[in-house]
């Protein structure tokens, strides 16, 4: 797995440090609702496979079991995001991150995250290639 990036950077120059993988996700969602490019008409979102959801503004799933594992992103809305995966915490984040941004219509090249070092990547790989990981 590739080193934790320093930071998130959005296409409007906001910046989130990083300590952990799933804040990439985290910081995403917060960042989504505070440009009200998403908002709560159009949450909750659902997961790729199952019933439950990957965001959501209660912390419960389709089908009302609590979401394990999960975080309150920032922004107006306090949105709740699941962060539990069997997968690799990096790949899993990296995952939805890029699947949001696609279904918000943002463009992935103008999203940065910079790695320790000042070394630059946009580490969204296809989304089969992130889930095989």
């Amino acid at each position: 797995m590739p080193p934790l990036p320093e930071a998130i950077r959005f296409p409007d120059t906001m910046e989130y440090e990083l300590r952990h993988w799933e804040e990439i996700l985290t910081r995403t969602v917060e960042w989504l609702n505070r440009s009200r490019i998403m908002t709560l008409a159009n949450v909750p979102v659902g997961m790729v496979r199952g019933s439950g959801y990957l965001i959501n503004t209660e912390p419960v799933h389709s089908d009302g079991r609590p979401m394990v594992k999960r975080t309150q992103a920032g922004g107006p809305d306090e949105l709740w995001v699941y962060t539990k995966s069997p997968a690799t915490p990096g790949y899993y984040a990296v995952y939805h991150v890029r699947r949001l941004l696609e279904l918000f219509r943002q463009d992935l090249a103008q999203v940065h995250l910079p790695l320790p070092g000042g070394e630059e990547t946009l580490p969204f790989p296809e989304a089969e290639q992130a889930v095989t990981r």
